[in-house]
């Protein structure tokens, strides 16, 4: 019997999905899990998750394929992120099977900035990453920097319109948020490892106010380290907060952190530009007005209406004084953009166009 990380099933539902992720992770909550359970729940589709760990427990690809088809059925299997073990031979083998496959990708794994101990960055992932977007019927990028840059690589690739993460307006209870006219003096910033460059990019920013205000602190959450130098110099106004591997439990630990202040740096490099806006959703649910580099994937902000851009050292520093003063004005810009995020990126009609795009794929009515 096969081993899934995720299993749910629906008597008698239109549409079977099988997704194998890398790991059971915030992409795989943020772009599926969440979108999918609403649409189990309306008995629309059953779906199961398996990890690439419930991969390697079995002696062949082909027995594991074997025991999904009689198993579960799929009419469509998804690979998010997927590359080892066996991802080519998963592919070949669904597809010989004439269940379409769909890669879903969220940054551009093909090319990865060098991050130390990343699967990411070695080498046979990446290769068996780029054969699998090569050979699989349809590829989903998440924006559309990302979805032109794999055009250019692979321009024989059914690329489909790219989907960006929705805005899970309803996953936190009100009262869960701290509002922002109550929020503590903390800039903070929830990262993993990766955008260590990107927080290196703002640091002057923050020792500067850190310096001018001896009644902020800063803190980090995720697995992004705190820089040494902050720690010796404000030993006492600085924080790492670990990361929560659970998304759900990850959202709640950010509503209640009370932070005056998220931020968003993002260094403008290729890389880069192919990542969604997902942290201006996630701030926003959890109640917290954003700062973010002046680049492409936030540019769905409106600055000063529903979130802030800074270009340049000064606007670091003169956006966060402003939200740590003006509480008024932070929470007129947190509710703004959860209108915003609600409007471009809402959960309800996000899963109605998955249900369209999955069964069209699928070939199921």
């Amino acid at each position: 019997m096969p081993r899934f990380a995720i299993l749910r099933r629906v008597p008698e539902c239109r549409l079977r999905l099988v997704i194998f992720t890398e790991h059971v992770d915030a992409t795989y909550y943020a772009y599926f899990h969440y979108l999918l359970g609403e649409l189990a729940d309306d008995g629309q589709l059953s779906f199961c998750a398996i990890t690439k760990d419930d991969v390697s427990r079995w002696a062949t690809p082909s027995e594991l394929v074997h025991q999904l088809q009689l198993q579960i059925e799929p009419h469509l299997v998804i690979f998010n992120r997927y590359g080892l073990p066996h991802g080519l031979d998963l592919v070949r083998l669904f597809r010989h099977h004439r269940v379409p496959v769909l890669y879903h990708i969220d940054d551009d794994l093909m090319n990865p900035p060098p991050v130390a101990s990343s699967p990411h960055t070695r080498r046979d992932v990446i290769d068996e990453r780029r054969a699998m977007l090569e050979e699989c019927d349809y590829i989903q990028p998440s924006t559309l920097v990302l979805s032109e840059l794999i055009r250019r690589r692979l321009p024989t690739a059914r690329i489909l319109e790219p989907r960006h993460p929705p805005y899970l307006g309803s996953l936190i209870r009100p009262e869960h948020v701290a509002q922002p006219e109550h929020a503590q003096p903390i800039i903070g910033y929830m990262a993993s490892k990766s955008h260590g460059p990107d927080l290196d990019h703002i640091l002057p920013a923050i020792t500067s106010i850190l310096r001018a205000r001896p009644h902020v602190r800063f803190e980090v959450f995720g697995t992004l380290s705190l820089p040494p130098f902050l720690s010796t110099l404000f030993p006492r106004r600085v924080r790492s907060r670990p990361a929560v591997i659970d998304y759900t439990d990850f959202l709640r630990h950010l509503a209640s952190t009370k932070w005056a202040v998220g931020l968003a740096p993002l260094l403008p490099t290729e890389f880069n530009t192919c990542k969604s806006a997902i942290k201006y959703l996630e701030y926003t649910l959890c109640g917290i007005p954003i700062v973010a580099s002046d680049t492409i994937p936030y540019r769905v902000i409106d600055s000063e209406l529903n979130g802030l851009l800074a270009r340049s050292p000064d606007e670091w520093v003169a956006h966060i004084s402003r939200l740590l003063d003006d509480r008024t004005f932070a929470a007129e810009l947190v509710a703004r953009a959860r209108q915003a995020c609600e409007a471009m990126f809402g959960l309800k009609a996000e899963k109605a166009r998955l249900l369209t795009l999955l069964c069209r794929l699928a070939g199921v009515t």
